[in-house]
């Protein structure tokens, strides 16, 4: 599936990774 994905909508889910990770980081501390 992976190889599947082209290396922009790759790059854009990591994007999306790391945004939704200092969310939930943030939420967590208040």
């Amino acid at each position: 599936m992976a190889s599947q994905l082209s290396p922009e909508s790759l790059n854009q889910i990591k994007r999306l990774d790391l945004r939704a990770r200092m969310i939930v980081r943030g939420f967590l501390q208040g």
